[in-house]
């Protein structure tokens, strides 16, 4: 007995994942980081119930963060969001160059390398406008290649009947 081809197969949907991806890597030209965490995972089938995952930053909670906060906006820059506080991480203090001395005008002033700049102990950081780049290309894949998927069921669908009409005639 034959084996029945299925409706949808590990190929088609590898296919609409791969499309999915690299439409992400696309719009995520703006942060090198980023782009080069975008990650396919294989597809997945369960009990006919085919999957396919793509992570963005996936193993590093920086960048998932970075991630979210730009597919979302963060701190001030999203609804009823407020200023986030960003410690030093391994130091005592943050330096910035001089111009950030106009955001913080208390703060001491030093030279760091020859570049004058100030310290403080840690920044109230109001956050980042949002810059969508998985919703858009989640968009654009059901656009594109959601009809191709359904192509590859119509023919998927003609394959396991001739296969049924064989195994009924033998």
């Amino acid at each position: 007995m034959a084996s029945k081809p299925k409706l949808v197969t590990v190929k088609n949907i590898t296919d609409v994942g791969n499309f999915l991806a690299r439409s992400i890597r696309a719009r995520l030209g703006w942060s090198r980081k980023l782009r080069g965490k975008v990650k396919l995972h294989t597809a997945k089938d369960s009990g006919g119930n085919m999957s396919i995952e793509v992570t963005v930053g996936e193993g590093d909670t920086n960048l998932t963060g970075m991630a979210r906060a730009f597919e979302y906006g963060s701190g001030l820059k999203k609804p009823g969001g407020i200023r986030y506080t960003i410690p030093p991480k391994n130091a005592r203090a943050i330096w910035f160059p001089y111009p950030a001395s106009k955001i913080y005008p208390t703060a001491v002033k030093y030279i760091n390398n020859g570049v004058l700049g100030v310290t403080t102990g840690k920044v109230l950081h109001p956050g980042v406008a949002a810059r969508p780049f998985v919703a858009p290309a989640v968009t654009e894949m059901y656009k594109r290649a959601v009809p191709d998927l359904a192509l590859d069921i119509q023919k998927n669908v003609a394959d396991y009947l001739n296969v049924v009409v064989k195994e009924i005639n033998n």
